[in-house]
């Protein structure tokens, strides 16, 4: 970049994919013309807005950018016991095409956990940044996924998501007896 061009300003995508930022999605009733010509100033003038849809009969919706806040986060590292009891399970590759839409892999984590006789406990990632990537969906709330909370841990290699499962519904964390590796397309070459 020459010393005259001025610094472009990175895409809303870019940002996404920081994973410090999301959609956030926002409605809000109006009734009457100048009511509606308010809210769109407001929404205006609160910045960051990408998308904003007037439709006739039905409520204002706006689309902005919004930094992740800690409930986007997941819930925290897990222990270190709770990671050498993930080590000593039954550890299985997911079966089937790890070309498939990220969702349908993670429901057949779901499905080879039950055929288990294991309840999901937890997911195991090494990062938000590779599994928002990965999903390919930016409003993505990282605190639970597909109802299972969401735990990271420095040991996790960044190219696969792991499904913690336990037979024992009493203590599941200190149970964990099988795990489902699921590979993420693309994660270490990010």
């Amino acid at each position: 970049m020459s010393s005259n061009e001025p610094a472009r300003s990175p895409s809303t995508q870019e940002l996404l994919e920081t994973g410090r930022w999301r959609i956030s999605r926002e409605s809000y009733p109006v009734e009457g013309r100048k009511q509606l010509l308010e809210k769109i100033s407001d929404a205006l003038n609160g910045g960051r807005v990408q998308s904003l849809v007037v439709r006739v009969g039905e409520p204002l919706r706006v689309e902005r950018l919004v930094p992740v806040t800690e409930s986007d986060l997941p819930e925290g590292e897990i222990e270190d016991d709770v990671v050498a009891a993930l080590r000593n399970s039954e550890l299985s590759d997911l079966p089937g095409d790890d070309q498939s839409p990220a969702f349908d892999q993670m429901l057949r984590a779901f499905n080879a956990l039950s055929e288990m006789k294991a309840s999901p406990v937890f997911w195991l990632i090494a990062s938000t940044h590779q599994l928002r990537a990965w999903v390919d969906h930016p409003e993505l709330n990282l605190g639970r996924l597909l109802g299972v909370p969401v735990r990271y841990h420095q040991v996790m290699p960044d190219d696969a998501i792991v499904l913690a499962g336990s037979t024992d519904p009493t203590d599941p964390f200190q149970s964990i007896t099988h795990a489902v590796r699921i590979p993420i397309r693309g994660g270490s070459e990010e």
